[in-house]
């Protein structure tokens, strides 16, 4: 709680914005955003993004901060099984909430029909695209599943060990080029 309300009212004594002036842009109490500032409140993260808005900073910047405020914290990693359960599980979920449409009519646009079954069914955990375009296919937006699939996929290559020995070299990282570019500066 206090990491957020130093980072926060850092930006604001940065932003040379008084308590006041941000209290009447937020359409909120110059004494709550005080007291969110000295860190004895935790607003919900709306407000949160708001004032960070407010004093010129990037509200994604905070947002770590304020999920340990809020006590949040993340399941440590799973292994495949467990994370391949979560997904299946969430697409489940979106294929009762489009009420559980004929798998036939999933199909098209980079996606048959078979692979929306066996992916349904916990049979196959599709590549990114194909996932996309099924969450797609259910009603869903595919950044909500997103970090599930993930999930899978950090499992999948670190229960297989395929990272180099010695590591990863900074060239062969996507980007690397942009990096050092920016590194010379």
């Amino acid at each position: 709680m206090h990491k957020l309300g130093s980072a926060l009212s850092h930006l604001q004594r940065q932003s040379g914005m008084t308590i006041y002036e941000a209290a009447r842009q937020a359409d909120l109490s110059a004494s709550y955003v005080s007291r969110v500032l000295a860190g004895e409140r935790v607003p919900g993260w709306p407000v949160v993004h708001m004032l960070a808005t407010i004093f010129g900073g990037r509200a994604g910047e905070f947002r770590i901060l304020w999920e340990s405020a809020q006590g949040v914290s993340y399941p440590s990693r799973q292994d495949v099984q467990g994370a391949a359960q979560r997904l299946q599980d969430a697409l489940r979920g979106l294929y009762l909430a489009a009420s559980c449409p004929e798998v036939e009519r999933l199909g098209g646009r980079g996606l048959s029909a078979q692979v929306a079954g066996e992916a349904l069914q916990g049979e196959v955990v599709p590549d990114w695209p194909t996932t996309s375009a099924l969450v797609t296919r259910l009603g869903g937006h595919p950044g909500s599943i997103r970090s599930l699939w993930e999930d899978v996929h950090y499992a999948f290559l670190t229960s297989h060990n395929v990272f180099p020995s010695g590591g990863l070299p900074r060239s062969s990282l996507p980007g690397a080029a942009t990096a050092e570019v920016l590194d010379e500066s």
